[in-house]
């Protein structure tokens, strides 16, 4: 639950507080108390120096970590939005997809049909020139004077059936 250097500020504090920097409250005065100085430095400076610094580190580990969990969530926060960006561009591709795909399909319909009138076009074309060849051999026939024979043959009411 601790870590090990809290408890040890924890414990230099408390050490701090009880045996050498002990201070006497009066009434509207403050008076400092037991002071064991070494060359002019005492030892509760010392360890107090020492505790400054340990805190100033600990301090600038603690911003550390707070931009770092800042900066973590904010690239939490774009995935997240990129994902959905992601997931949305997939399904407009997939209807994009499926809309290409009933053209084309109509497409395909469209040229079977034109096809399909193309056929009966020429169908229509070639019984149109069948007609105009029969009807210009009936008039050369017909010129010629050489008879009703040949006339009917190239009539609509003549079978070849008829004969075989």
């Amino acid at each position: 639950m601790f870590s090990s250097q809290s408890l040890m500020l924890y414990s230099i504090s408390s050490f701090l507080e009880q045996e050498h920097f002990t201070k006497v409250h009066q009434v509207g005065e403050t008076v400092n108390v037991d002071y064991f100085s070494v060359d002019g430095v005492s030892d509760h400076e010392l360890l107090l120096d020492e505790v400054v610094k340990q805190r100033g580190e600990l301090q600038h580990l603690e911003v550390n970590l707070k931009a770092r969990l800042i900066a973590r969530s904010e690239v939490t926060g774009i995935h997240e939005r990129f994902d959905s960006q992601i997931k949305q561009h997939i399904t407009s591709n997939v209807k994009l997809q499926e809309q290409l795909h009933e053209r084309e399909k109509t497409i395909m319909d469209l040229q079977r049909t034109l096809d399909d009138k193309d056929k009966e076009l020429h169908a229509i074309r070639l019984d149109h020139e069948a007609a105009w060849a029969k009807e210009d051999l009936i008039r050369e026939q017909q010129k010629k004077g050489t008879g009703n024979f040949l006339v009917y043959l190239f009539s609509s009411k003549f079978k070849p059936s008829m004969f075989f």
